[in-house]
């Protein structure tokens, strides 16, 4: 979680105690009073379960505590629910069918309890690039935003990388696309990958993102192409991560 994640959710939960005692919420709940305390405190990152926030929620006697919490946490996206929700209702009273709003609502509510939250990063940041190494050493550091990606696909990656600009159109992907990336340490990627790669030129460096194809004789193809070159050695290639899939999130 970010930082205003954090607010939000000790804020909620501080609500929720009501001047109770954490350990009475704690027995309540079936929550360890521990695990409850560090994030009224705001000292843990990781967010907690919807398992976790469904059982805080069925304490409180409000309606609308459980989506609250899974709205502040970052699992559910409140805006992108209401306009779902908007555009549901719109098309079940143009057909006049049975199936009421409030059932397509609770449809994406199980949807996205099957879904994990994961960091966001920019395209430019150095925390992508540098390797596991620096990810190692930069343990404290956080994301400003989070995306839920489906729960088998994000316990294979560490982070996402949004893309900031339309020059990797060739291959796909435009400006706000936010890419799922698995780090491979020292391992080659498997050929036909998509990767974020470095690659050495005689000006310096190029951190893009390409189809990735072993040679013959320590040779690599990037595709797409530039205009100058497609063939690299590979001590000129280096390999951040691997893209696992990727999110467009549409107007709806």
């Amino acid at each position: 979680m970010n930082e205003k994640q954090k607010r939000e959710l000790a804020d909620k939960l501080k609500h929720i105690l009501a001047g109770r005692k954490i350990s009475q919420l704690a027995e309540e709940s079936g929550v360890s009073r521990s695990y409850l305390s560090r994030y009224v405190s705001k000292s843990r990152d990781t967010a907690p379960t919807p398992e976790i926030l469904k059982k805080i929620a069925e304490v409180n006697n409000e309606e609308g505590t459980y989506e609250d919490l899974m709205i502040k946490v970052g699992y559910w996206e409140e805006d992108s629910l209401k306009k779902i929700a908007r555009k549901r209702k719109w098309l079940l009273d143009s057909n006049k069918s049975e199936e009421s709003p409030e059932m397509y609502e609770n449809f994406l509510k199980e949807r996205f309890q099957h879904q994990e939250m994961v960091p966001v990063y920019n395209f430019e940041d150095e925390l992508i690039w540098k390797g596991p190494n620096y990810k190692k050493k930069k343990f404290n550091f956080t994301s400003e935003k989070n995306v839920y990606f489906s729960s088998d696909l994000a316990s294979e990656a560490k982070y996402a990388v949004e893309v900031n600009n339309n020059k990797m159109k060739n291959i796909g992907f435009i400006s706000g696309d936010i890419l799922l990336v698995k780090t491979i340490d020292d391992e080659l990627p498997a050929s036909g990958s998509t990767v974020l790669a470095i690659i050495k030129q005689e000006n310096g460096i190029e951190r893009t993102v390409k189809k990735y194809y072993r040679l013959d004789n320590g040779k690599v193809h990037l595709d797409p192409s530039d205009k100058s070159k497609s063939i690299y050695d590979e001590s000129d290639i280096k390999i951040a991560g691997v893209v696992i899939t990727m999110r467009r999130d549409l107007e709806v």
